[in-house]
Formats: structure tokens, C-alpha cells, sequence
């Protein structure tokens, strides 16, 4: 997969390489490039996954030499499936699968469109799924996108992100000092509207009086949210925290989890919360809704309203048993329904209708991105 970090979309991948392994299955990732990631990111996703990843050591847009030695392999592998995740992964794996004679899934996360470039990719993205054999949508959203994008509706799977509730089973939300603590996990970058949260901090402390909130996570906006703060006269009261290598024990720390995302699919942050039995409060946007269960199992807000999110945030703070019942709530559902061996059985189960007559072999390969390459 081409990654510049340990995100939503690779914790997913790395689950489901390691519950695929698990299962008696050989499963591998495959990077188009590993030196894009921070060594702490890599090390993370080999321990999540189980195994070292494959480096395709991919150079510039186009690298032909590297596709051909992988198109090699997964023939004189007999490779069953290719899976890919994300827009690069899809159009070359495309080219790869054809070649190999391989079948091709491809998960689609979401397309941020964030600039002009990526706004072109995902175009040639949509287009070229067409000729998948499966795509895996992990959202109602998603998945009308790519209904959209001309897809066959016959091709079409909603799968929900999963991880492994266990995990984080054993956290219980709290203060420090006794100061109570609004926690993120988020990349700093538009889309997952941090920035929302921090121009809400005025309102939250001017209100309710000294809370502490920490940003895991990073990515391209840090260096304005840090300014931004400044201006704001709260940055007294934010930390930020950069890459967490143990997230349970973040969650752990806090006593509300905010999620303001202006544009979001299915996401792991929010999963994490939930299994932790987090009180969260959350954008109304993606398939965070359903997570929630619609406001059932945590609070919505809408989008881009920094003033319904301190609202929301300042009702949980004054309401400790609110926060009590809202998180039981979130934890009982994300075991219910967002287990990562949930999501691993109907990829399973979706494999096997890509083998006609055939039991899914310990020897399959699935890939994430580009497909499979060893050095």
C-alpha cells in the first residue's frame, strides 16, 4: 500500500492481515515504498500484522521494472487474490492482477479530495474499479460513491472497518488531577477538523473552567493548529502529543473523546473510542451516525460548528452518569458489531466467492495496495 503513516486504513490492513493469518491463511502487505513511512509508523504495523512487510521499493509515478518483478511473482506464486486499498494500490494493482492472472478486490476507504492532484485520482480510481472483480465499500456512503462512479451494483460489498476490541477493553475514561481531559486521535490535516475542537476550547473553558485536551496524531496542519491555538489564548491548555504507540492507553486518559470531522468513511479512531468505553462526541458525518447508533451510543454535532461542539462537549462534562451510560453503550456495540473477527469472516466469506469450486488455500495472498513483492 502507498502510506505515509499508521492511519485508519492501515490499522485496518494490519488487522486483517493478522486475523487472516490467524486463520491459517498467508497473508502479506506489500508498501509501495516503506521509506514514506516514519520508522515508529512501520514498526507498528509489523507488530499489529504479525509480519515484516513487503518494501516494492516503487520510485517516481510510474515503475515499470518494479511492476513486472511483482506481476512475476504473484504468477510463480499462484496468487488467488490481489487486495488493494487505496487509489494508487487500485490502478496499479489493476495492471498487475491482469497481468498475473489473479482476481482483485479493492477496498475502498474514502477519497478526501483535498487538492486538484488527488481530486484527478480519484476520478481515474472510480473509473478503473469498474473492472474489479469485488469493491468493498466500508460505508453506506462509500458505497454510493461507487454505485455512482458506474460500478455494478452485483460487485459491491459494505464491509465494516473492525479492530480488536479486546484491546481496549480494559480502559476506563478519567481525569488528570482531577482536571477532565478532551482527548483526539486524528491525523492534523483539513479534513478531520481539529481545528474545529480548538476554536471551541474558548467557549468550553469561559463555560465549564479548566479542562485539558490532548491531539494524538499528526500531519501537515500542526504547525497552523499550534497558531491557532495562540491566537485563541487556549494553548495553555492543549497538547499535542504527536504519534501514540498505545492508543488504549490514551484512551485511558480521557474523559470525553471529540471527533470533528469535516469528511470522514469509517473511522478507527472513532472504533477505538467505542471499545474503550469512551463518551464521545462526534461530527454527523460518514458512517459515524451509524457508529453512534444515531446518536444512541454517543453525541452527534454537525460538521464545521465549533459552537455545537463545545455545546455538546460542555453537556458531557456536567453529566458524569450521561458519559457513564453513553459510553457502556459505544463499548457494548463496537463488540457487537465492530469486532475485527466480524469484518475478517465476511472478507472470507467474500474471497471465497472469487474461487468457484475452490477452497479458499493457506497459500492466498492478500495484499494491500499494490499487491505482494519480495525482496
Amino acid at each position: 500500500m502507498s502510506s505515509a503513516g499508521f492511519y485508519g486504513a492501515e490499522n485496518v490492513v494490519a488487522v486483517l492481515c493478522s486475523q487472516l493469518r490467524a486463520a491459517g491463511h498467508h497473508a502479506n502487505i506489500a508498501l509501495f515504498d516503506s521509506s514514506n513511512l516514519p520508522t515508529s509508523d512501520l514498526e507498528r504495523l509489523k507488530t499489529v500484522s504479525g509480519h515484516v512487510p513487503a518494501d516494492l521499493l516503487f520510485k517516481g509515478r510510474f515503475d515499470i521494472r518494479a511492476l513486472m518483478r511483482l506481476a512475476r511473482y504473484l504468477r510463480s506464486e499462484r496468487v488467488d487474490i490481489l487486495h488493494t486499498h487505496g487509489y494508487k494500490a487500485d490502478i496499479y494493482g489493476f495492471i498487475v492482477a491482469k497481468l498475473s492472472g489473479c482476481a482483485i478486490v479493492a477496498t475502498c476507504h474514502n477519497w478526501t479530495n483535498r487538492t486538484d492532484s488527488l481530486q484527478s485520482y480519484a476520478k481515474y480510481d472510480r473509473l478503473i474499479l469498474r473492472w474489479f472483480n469485488a469493491v468493498v465499500a466500508v460505508s453506506e456512503n462509500v458505497a454510493s460513491i461507487v454505485d455512482d462512479s458506474g460500478v455494478s451494483k452485483s460487485n459491491i460489498r459494505l464491509i465494516y472497518n473492525g479492530i480488536e476490541t479486546k484491546t481496549y477493553q480494559a480502559c476506563a475514561p478519567g481525569t488528570e488531577s482531577g482536571v477532565p481531559v478532551i482527548g483526539v486521535l486524528s491525523r492534523l490535516s483539513e479534513e478531520k477538523g481539529v481545528d474545529v475542537l480548538v476554536r471551541a476550547l474558548p467557549s468550553i473553558l469561559k463555560d465549564y473552567g479548566r479542562v485539558h485536551c490532548i491531539i494524538a496524531g499528526d500531519g501537515p496542519d500542526r504547525t497552523s493548529l499550534v497558531q491557532l491555538g495562540i491566537e485563541l489564548g487556549v494553548d495553555q491548555h492543549v497538547q499535542y502529543l504527536g504519534f501514540c504507540a498505545n492508543v488504549p492507553a490514551l484512551l485511558g486518559r480521557c474523559t470525553i473523546v471529540a471527533h470533528p470531522s469535516r469528511i470522514d468513511g469509517m473511522p478507527i479512531a472513532v472504533l477505538e473510542a467505542m471499545a474503550a468505553g469512551a463518551p464521545i462526541a462526534a461530527s454527523a458525518v460518514g458512517s459515524i451516525p451509524y457508529l453512534l447508533d444515531h446518536g444512541h451510543a454517543g453525541v452527534l454535532v454537525p460538521s464545521e460548528d465549533p459552537a455545537a461542539l463545545a455545546e455538546a462537549l460542555i453537556h458531557l462534562l456536567k453529566n458524569p452518569e450521561l458519559r457513564r451510560d453513553l459510553g457502556e453503550r459505544a463499548r457494548a456495540r463496537a463488540i457487537a458489531e465492530f469486532d475485527a473477527a466480524v469484518m475478517t469472516q465476511k472478507y472470507i466469506e467474500l474471497y471465497r466467492t472469487l474461487l468457484p469450486g475452490q477452497r479458499l488455500r493457506p497459500t492466498e495472498v492478500v495484499a494491500d495496495q499494490p499487491a505482494w513483492w519480495v525482496q
